[in-house]
């Protein structure tokens, strides 16, 4: 389903073959939103700068999910003070 995200004008018809033998129409679309929602949410923090809360990264943490937006990244609360990065 990441195609969603990466190919969202060039999905395949094997790709909805594919969701369609494991889910119904309704849970298809649930995936969707959820996917697009998700990647929507990642460009939005990613752009105000908005760091990961701690226990959000711990819960990620034993799924191999990666977390930071890198070492010049600030948080919102200290994007107004250019001394703190």
């Amino acid at each position: 389903m990441i195609a969603v995200r990466t190919q969202s004008n060039r999905l395949r018809d094997a790709l909805f073959d594919r969701l369609w033998a494991h889910f119904a129409e309704g849970q298809i679309v649930q995936l969707t939103l959820r996917i697009t929602m998700c990647g929507f949410f990642n460009k939005f923090n990613n752009v105000l700068r908005v760091e990961e809360e701690a226990e959000a990264i711990e819960q990620a943490a034993p799924f191999g999910v990666s977390h930071g937006l890198g070492s010049a990244a600030t948080s919102v609360a200290n994007r107004d003070d250019p001394g703190r990065s």
